[in-house]
């Protein structure tokens, strides 16, 4: 939800994120999605 408002606050002169820092945000997002779809697939697998 926070995901936009924090997206230009990475410290950098040239607003530009750093390597590191856009993994680390690509890799946030992708344990975010892969736990909501496997929460998901959880509540629809479970009787």
């Amino acid at each position: 939800m926070d995901d936009h408002s924090t997206s230009h606050v990475d410290g950098s002169d040239d607003g530009m994120p750093s390597p590191r820092q856009n993994a680390a945000a690509r890799a946030v997002s992708l344990s975010k999605s892969y736990f909501s779809t496997t929460q998901y697939q959880l509540l629809v697998s479970s009787p």
